[in-house]
């Protein structure tokens, strides 16, 4: 689903971050950065939610989209369709 999201402080949607591609997505505490584990794995990895993430989500609608809490993970594939959760 998509929804707005601010990028590098610009206004952007999130389906547009994708790109076709496959990427992981996490949802994380602000002022906390990608677990080491994650970054291990060799996928994009969006984090969502704090200062120091690739997308802040605005008005928590991307957070309601995925219904995501703190620590949610989901593996979307290319075609944008959500493989894990």
């Amino acid at each position: 689903m998509d929804a707005p999201v601010i990028i590098e402080n610009e206004e952007a949607w999130f389906l547009n971050q994708l790109e076709g591609r496959f990427v992981s997505l996490y949802f994380v505490n602000p002022g906390n950065a990608t677990p080491t584990q994650l970054q291990k794995i060799p996928l994009d990895i969006l984090t969502v939610g704090s200062d120091k993430a690739n997308i802040v989500g605005k008005s928590g609608l991307l957070q309601k989209h995925y219904d995501a809490t703190l620590g949610t993970f989901y593996l979307i594939q290319s075609d944008q369709y959500v493989a894990v959760r």
